[in-house]
């Protein structure tokens, strides 16, 4: 499932989702959606049970632009994961529509 920029407020809002940034850590820390949590696409499969906590909870995967977070979506949804969103458009989308960024 995609979420837009819209969607995913609502999601962090009024079910506590939760944000996962799949970026590598220097691009994750030159921008990201506030409160996310960093898991790198390149070492997630490895670190799911980090994510293990937020099982029950709305988890909205975002990168840059929506194309490896797309990837992370998938495998959390293999693993088990039931409510997994794909950021539509990524952070580049959250930024045009003026959504706050935190560095």
């Amino acid at each position: 499932k995609n979420a837009n920029a819209a969607q995913t407020v609502q999601l962090l809002n009024r079910e506590n989702g939760v944000v996962v940034d799949v970026c590598e850590p220097k691009e994750f820390s030159s921008g990201h959606i506030p409160n996310a949590v960093n898991l790198p696409l390149s070492s997630l499969k490895n670190r799911l049970p980090d994510l293990e906590k937020y099982k029950d909870k709305p988890i909205i995967v975002s990168c840059r632009s929506g194309n490896r977070s797309l990837k992370g979506a998938v495998m959390l949804r293999k693993h088990g994961f039931v409510t997994v969103y794909n950021l539509a458009g990524g952070l580049q989308g959250w930024e045009r529509d003026n959504l706050p960024v935190e560095k």
